[in-house]
C-alpha cells in the first residue's frame, strides 16, 4: 500500500487545488486508507479534513508544509528573505498541538513574506512530529544542487541527530534538477543511514485538471495565460496518483513505498469534539473566577479611559 504524505488542498491559497470532499472521494476510490494534509504555512483546512476523512473511513494525517526562514525568523534582512520548505506531519494529540504552536509563531513571529518558523521552534516544539526534507524547496535539495554536499551533509545530520522521525523526500518528477537532488539524497541516505520516502507534491487532483491550476497560479502571480514568461510547472504530474502509478515510478527503490505506509502506522492523531477546551488559569487567593475577572476588567477599563 502507498499513502500521499504531500497534499496542497485549496487552502494552499492561490496554489492548491484541491477541494477536500472531492479529494476523500478520489482517495478512497484509488484504494488507498490513509491520507495527508500538508498545505502551505497553514493548518486552515485540517479540521474539515479530519471530519471528511473520518466519514469516509480514511486515516486523516495532519501536517503543514512549512516555511523556514534562511537565519531567524525574527530576521527581517531583505536578502535572507528567501525560505526553505519543510513537510512536518503530526504523530498523535501531542505533536498536533505543537503544529498549531509553530504556524501560530510562523504567522505572529516570524512573518516577512510568508508565515516563517526556525530551527529553535522546531527544537522547541518538535515533540510528535515526523519531519521529511521536503520538494526542490527544501534546503538539503537547494544544497544538493548547488554543490555543496558537505553543508547538506551536515544540514542531514542536525536534523537526524535532533528528530525521531527524519526522513529524505523523494519526488520523481520529469524535472531535471530533481534527477541531481535524488541522486545525492540517496547518496546521504546511504551514508547517514536517514531512511527515504516517496512523495508526489499533489496540488490537483486529476491529471487533466493542470490547465486549470495553470489558470489559477495566473491569478496569484496577476499574470495572463497567454503570457509565456509567467510562473509555469513543468507539466501535468501534480495530480493524485494511484498507488500502481508511485510504485511504477519508484521500482527500483521499493523501500521509498513502503516507508509511506510506516509513516501512516506512526500517525495515530484522534481529536475529540463536543466539548470544550479551556486553560486552566491561576487565581489569586481567596478569589473566585468571576472575582478575579472583574478585577481584570475593571484595571483594563481604567487604562483605557482614565
Amino acid at each position: 500500500m502507498f499513502t500521499h504524505l504531500h497534499v496542497h488542498t485549496e487552502f494552499s491559497l492561490l496554489d492548491g487545488l484541491c477541494r477536500i470532499p472531492q479529494l476523500i472521494t478520489v482517495t478512497k476510490e484509488l484504494g488507498m486508507k490513509s491520507l495527508a494534509i500538508t498545505d502551505h504555512g497553514n493548518m486552515y483546512g485540517a479540521i474539515n479534513f479530519y471530519e471528511a476523512a473520518k466519514e469516509s473511513s480514511i486515516k486523516p494525517i495532519i501536517g503543514c508544509e512549512m516555511y523556514v526562514a534562511e537565519t531567524s525568523r525574527s530576521d527581517r534582512n531583505p536578502s535572507k528573505k528567501s525560505t526553505c520548505h519543510l513537510t512536518v506531519l503530526s504523530k498523535n494529540i501531542n505533536g498536533y498541538r505543537n503544529l498549531l504552536k509553530l504556524t501560530t509563531k510562523a504567522h505572529l513571529e516570524g512573518f516577512y513574506y510568508k508565515p516563517r518558523i526556525d530551527k529553535e521552534l522546531l527544537l522547541e516544539y518538535g515533540e510528535g512530529l515526523v519531519l521529511l526534507s521536503g520538494c526542490a524547496q527544501g534546503q538539503i535539495p537547494r544544497l544538493i544542487l548547488e554543490g555543496r554536499l558537505d553543508d547538506a551533509e551536515k544540514e542531514a545530520l542536525w536534523f537526524r541527530d535532533h528528530f525521531q522521525n527524519y526522513y529524505f523526500e523523494i519526488q520523481r518528477h520529469p524535472i531535471p534538477e530533481l534527477e541531481s537532488i535524488n541522486k545525492g539524497l540517496l547518496q546521504l541516505s546511504n551514508k547517514l543511514h536517514i531512511p527515504i520516502v516517496a512523495t508526489n507534491d499533489v496540488h490537483y487532483i486529476h491529471k487533466e485538471d493542470a490547465y486549470i491550476h495553470e489558470l489559477l497560479l495566473c491569478i496569484q502571480t496577476n499574470t495572463s495565460i497567454l503570457d509565456d514568461k509567467r510562473l509555469k510547472m513543468a507539466g501535468d504530474f501534480l495530480y493524485l496518483k494511484s498507488p500502481q502509478e508511485m510504485a511504477k515510478l519508484f521500482a527500483d527503490i521499493p523501500q521509498a513505498i513502503e516507508n509511506t505506509e510506516q509513516i501512516a502506522d506512526l500517525c495515530q492523531l484522534k481529536l475529540e469534539f463536543g466539548k470544550l477546551n479551556l486553560p486552566q488559569v491561576d487565581l489569586p487567593d481567596g478569589k473566585t473566577a468571576d472575582e478575579y475577572l472583574a478585577e481584570l476588567c475593571w484595571k483594563g477599563f481604567t487604562k483605557r479611559y482614565p
